[in-house]
């Protein structure tokens, strides 16, 4: 127990007695010595409530029963000067003193007393039925997921310069008990600013997939893109297959990757359509065209932030 005892008035070789409200045998288990030093600082040192210096002298305490509220006195200070802050410290000792065992208010009272000079401060200490908090925790195994996709190649076949938009299509699938999603980005190529089909014969020409506002329409020109359908989840609007000919947009490399499916809490696998389309324009360049589309999938655990 720390105290902090701050004088109004300069004290010559007081007496320090420290009163507990209660019966007698409340707070001294046994009448007997306690060990007393001055202390520096405190638990509870704040800018207006700061130990200056420790009580000085060869301190020595003892623990008194008493009818009208048990008390330990402090002898052997030296000089106190009024305006310091003097700190003490009386070590524990279980077998003299201990706090009350009751729950509810008690008034303590701090005393400097020097022949009639005395000073005095006085405070309450409430002391709970159950003080003690149980906090608790189960950790689990990580929530599993499992993402497949049908296949890692697809063929749209001839696209004609000037023709008809093309399509091809796969499926993926997702098997979690938790929210999850799916990411999509594609390579690009040589050069290039954004993915899309691109010709590694011929310079690098590229059917892009950039559109505006990430839509790619294949019914008013060239390009490459994809669109979702799923029976569970979300669908991102670019990849949405409302509109025959608007395609979403894939961004190039992973600073452009795009969300395009996710799902909520659910226990059932959940399988999804890929279309991917493609239009050539009277201006593209003849020979093969290809790209590459990196899938990410995962899923959410808990709903922290990070």
């Amino acid at each position: 127990m720390v105290l902090l005892l701050n004088p109004s008035t300069d004290f010559t070789s007081p007496e320090l007695k420290i009163s507990f409200s209660g019966e007698a045998g409340d707070w001294c288990i046994t009448e007997g010595s306690l060990s007393v030093d001055g202390a520096d600082s405190s638990a509870v040192d704040v800018e207006d409530w700061n130990i200056d210096g420790g009580l000085p002298g060869v301190l020595s305490g003892y623990c008194t029963q008493n009818s009208g509220g048990d008390y330990i006195t402090v002898e052997g200070i030296d000089p106190l000067i009024g305006g310091f802050s003097y700190g003490v410290e009386i070590e524990r000792n279980f077998e003299v003193f201990r706090t009350v065992d009751s729950a509810g208010e008690y008034l303590v009272t701090v005393e400097l007393i020097e022949g009639l000079d005395v000073e005095s401060i006085s405070f309450r200490k409430s002391f709970l039925e159950s003080s003690q908090v149980v906090v608790s925790a189960m950790v689990e195994d990580s929530l599993s997921i499992v993402c497949t996709l049908e296949s890692n190649y697809v063929e749209f076949g001839a696209l004609y310069k000037g023709g008809a938009y093309v399509t091809a299509s796969q499926s993926i699938t997702t098997q979690s008990t938790n929210p999850f999603y799916w990411i999509v980005y594609g390579l690009g190529g040589p050069g290039t600013a954004e993915a899309g089909l691109y010709n590694p014969q011929g310079g690098g020409y590229l059917l892009s997939s950039f559109g505006v506002d990430g839509i790619v329409n294949l019914l008013t020109g060239e390009g490459f893109g994809m669109v979702v359908e799923t029976s569970h989840g979300e669908v991102m609007e670019d990849f949405s297959p409302e509109f025959p000919g608007i395609f979403g947009s894939v961004g190039k490399g992973t600073e452009q990757s795009r969300l395009f499916l996710y799902g909520e809490d659910t226990q059932e696998i959940v399988s999804s359509q890929v279309t991917y389309g493609a239009r050539a324009s009277y201006a593209a360049l003849a020979g093969p065209y290809n790209e590459t589309l990196t899938y990410v999938c995962g899923g959410y655990i808990g709903d922290g932030s990070f």
